[in-house]
């Protein structure tokens, strides 16, 4: 089973999707547009989450095996923004290096849990960036890249892992 990673639009990502090719590969342009809505006040709107999966759906399939993402190493973290210490439109690469990425605003695990749910609810693979299983922080690569913490866990990150292995069972039918 192959993922791939091509940014683009839908036509270019499917062009990989053929016989003898890749199973699947990552929906940017979907993870993109759920970001945006869940994170961006008045700016995102589900609206555009719904034209977006429709879009998605034309050209992968409604039961397609497309890899839904919660984040990816070529991205600053889901809880940079959705903790409130990255804002979009900085360089967010550089706030990797000059400070450390923290959450500012607890609310922001309630916003990652939502991001969860939704990738593990619809069509397709949901594929879960290491650590955002328990909402780790980080800028843009390399600051999105720490090591995986097991232990040592606030209440708020237990609480985002517990609503991960639930959404996992539930996926799974266990």
């Amino acid at each position: 089973y192959m993922i791939g990673e091509t940014y683009g639009d839908e036509q270019l990502i499917a062009s990989y999707l053929n016989n003898g090719m890749m199973e699947c590969q990552f929906d940017f342009n979907l993870f993109f547009t759920t970001r945006d809505a869940i994170l961006k006040d008045y700016e995102g709107s589900f609206v555009d989450v719904a034209k977006t999966m429709e879009s998605s759906f034309y050209w992968y399939g409604h039961h397609n095996t497309m890899g839904y993402i919660s984040g990816n190493h070529d991205q600053p973290r889901f809880m940079g923004y959705a903790g409130g210490d990255l804002k979009f439109g900085e360089n967010d690469r550089e706030a990797g290096f000059s400070r450390d990425i923290m959450v500012k605003d607890s609310l922001g695990y309630k916003k990652l849990q939502s991001m969860m749910g939704f990738i593990f609810t619809i069509p397709g693979v949901p594929v879960v960036y290491y650590g955002d299983e328990i909402g780790m922080v980080g800028a843009n690569d390399p600051d999105n890249r720490d090591l995986m913490r097991f232990s040592g866990l606030n209440a708020w990150e237990e609480d985002t892992k517990s609503i991960t292995q639930k959404l996992t069972a539930l996926r799974s039918g266990s």
